[in-house]
């Protein structure tokens, strides 16, 4: 028996040694138990295609099994080599290259090149009609897409200036199979390629591969028998034999679910925390909190409302100034977050590399009082019988709608109409669930609502926050849809926002960190003394899962599914 033990000791250590001269497989600083399985919520993927399926059904599956050239680090930016082995960036900042590790291979078995790497940008995400959003990500500040160079194992992407954001747009960007694809391409049907009913078609490069899917019910990841990182003793990496994506339709039927040992681990929200907190002993969970969510929670309101005096309400400065004041976020965070949250003060959340604190001198802290002052200074006044008006005598009223399932905007959105009645302004809320609420969005067919949108790289919102931003909701351009009643007559457009579009597009081509971190100051600044938005408040990262789960490090920012990287988690 001892022999026998010498003797598989010896093999592991030659095979690992193996490893240790073969560059190109990942040795992961891990030493886990393999086997098991781990149940985690989710919902309906609309595409397992990572160019269209851009919803949070599909991110949650998508990040579970694709891989890409560099992973994040710990504060969510892309640092560490992954399918590539090394990468740098010029010293003139015009160039992004990597060497891509060889010797890989695709879940299918099909080895893994640098021309599957090629093909991805060149066909897939470099051409505009080929993915969801376009392909303006991969533009440099001048409008140009990257030259593509491959020498022997190296690729190259050059622009005609730095490309700050290169590193995140390419290096994180899911590398697909040549070979399982490009009849899509040539045949025009890749938009619809690797459907949720193709799921036995999708060959991917990340830890897991989706082994079956039930529709409204449950998606079955099985471990990727080719996945290319092992641990410290030489085992082929992930350690979880499967993952179940339970589709929920609410956060309560997810609680639920938890309580019941159906799931593994939760994102509970707020007020769900102290319930869980009291059953965590008796349960044998752990819970924690972490830092506040790397995201912007606001209120909006339309700037081109075809109402041409709600219109002028919404542009008014004064007005939109008056409803932060009336917007009571300590009650919020009493209330709706049990104290598990914060108050944001703009577009960058406080757990950034980038905020600026100097935005919480623009606090506007509720008081009534200073919301009337505001009031008055754009203009209105009231009537006798305390309804709220506007100079030409129209009573101020407006809907705001907020989404169904989103319990935290359902009870901002109800304490501030509550708290506008007593300012003589008539809110209305409206709740309607995801899908119609983001469409009301896209369309711009709304007075006023609650979004959210986030990142670690303040750069990558220039889409929600630049004029021509196709996120830009509260003030489409005129070019973003000229079927509609925005013209370049009725366009607004102040001076603040065309330093906010300067900004965004000069971050574009400022590699130094100090720089970049100064014009995301200003933007911060800009933001919080015009007010386009309302920022409210958003709650702390919480989790809950089982105490016989092990993981690695924290993934930054990880809001759904698992906050671990997916391949070293393991059970006891």
């Amino acid at each position: 028996m001892k022999r026998a033990l010498i003797l598989v000791s010896m093999l592991t250590m030659l095979f690992v040694a193996g490893l240790a001269s073969e560059p190109d497989y990942f040795i992961a600083d891990c030493n886990g138990k393999p086997g098991g399985s781990l149940s985690i919520d989710g919902t309906d993927p609309l595409s397992l295609n990572p160019a269209f399926g851009m919803d949070g059904g599909s991110a949650i599956t998508l990040d579970l099994i694709t891989e890409s050239l560099l992973n994040e680090n710990e504060f969510g930016f892309p640092e560490h080599p992954a399918l590539c082995k090394d990468w740098w960036i010029s010293e003139d900042g015009f160039t992004l290259s990597f060497v891509i590790r060889e010797g890989l291979q695709w879940s299918d078995g099909q080895p893994f090149t640098i021309e599957d790497v090629r093909w991805t940008f060149e066909e897939i995400y470099l051409v505009a009609e080929m993915t969801l959003f376009g392909n303006s990500n991969f533009m440099s500040s001048a409008g140009d897409l990257p030259l593509v160079e491959v020498e022997g194992n190296t690729i190259s992407f050059t622009w005609s200036e730095p490309n700050a954001l290169a590193p995140r747009t390419i290096g994180l960007t899911p590398i697909l199979p040549k070979h399982c694809l490009e009849k899509n391409v040539t045949e025009g049907t890749f938009s619809t390629a690797w459907n949720i009913g193709e799921f036995e078609k999708v060959v991917v490069m990340g830890p897991f591969v989706v082994g079956k899917y039930y529709q409204g019910d449950m998606i079955v990841l099985e471990r990727n028998p080719y996945y290319w990182k092992f641990d410290s003793s030489g085992f082929r990496l992930p350690y979880l034999d499967k993952i179940f994506i339970t589709v929920s339709t609410n956060m309560e039927q997810v609680l639920i679910r938890f309580e019941a040992g159906e799931l593994d681990i939760i994102n509970p929200t707020a007020d769900q925390f102290p319930r869980i907190l009291s059953m965590a002993e008796e349960k044998g969970w752990k819970a924690v909190t972490g830092q506040p969510r790397p995201l912007s929670e606001f209120l909006m309101f339309n700037f081109n409302v075809p109402d041409p005096v709600k219109s002028e309400w919404f542009r008014n400065e004064h007005f939109r100034k008056a409803i932060a004041y009336a917007m009571d976020r300590k009650s919020v965070l009493d209330t709706v977050y049990c104290g598990l949250g914060v108050i944001l003060h703009g577009p960058v959340s406080s757990s950034s590399i980038y905020y600026d604190p100097q935005v919480e001198e623009f606090s506007y802290d509720f008081s009534p009082t200073r919301a009337r002052l505001e009031l008055k200074r754009g203009g209105f006044d009231w009537r006798s019988d305390g309804t709220c008006i506007d100079e030409y005598g129209n009573p101020v009223s407006f809907q705001i709608l907020t989404c169904s399932w989103n319990s935290q905007w359902i009870g901002i959105v109800t304490i501030l109409s509550d708290q506008l009645s007593n300012i003589g302004i008539n809110a209305t809320t409206a709740f309607m669930d995801w899908d119609s609420f983001v469409t009301r969005a896209y369309l711009g067919t709304f007075d006023s609502m609650t979004m959210g949108e986030g990142s670690a790289e303040p750069g990558l919102l220039e889409t929600v926050y630049h004029s021509k931003g196709t996120s830009h909701y509260w003030n489409f351009h005129p070019d973003y849809n000229p079927s509609d009643h925005i013209t370049e007559d009725t366009y607004f457009y102040p001076d603040w926002q065309k330093r906010i579009d300067e900004i965004l597009e000069a971050q574009k081509s400022v590699i130094e960190l100090e720089e970049r971190c100064r014009l995301f100051s200003e933007f911060q600044l800009i933001m919080a003394e015009h007010m386009p938005l309302i920022f409210m408040t958003t709650q702390l990262l919480l989790y809950a899962y089982d105490s016989d789960i092990h993981h690695g490090p924290w993934i930054y920012g990880a809001m759904l599914g698992m906050p671990w990287r997916p391949w070293d988690v393991w059970r006891e």
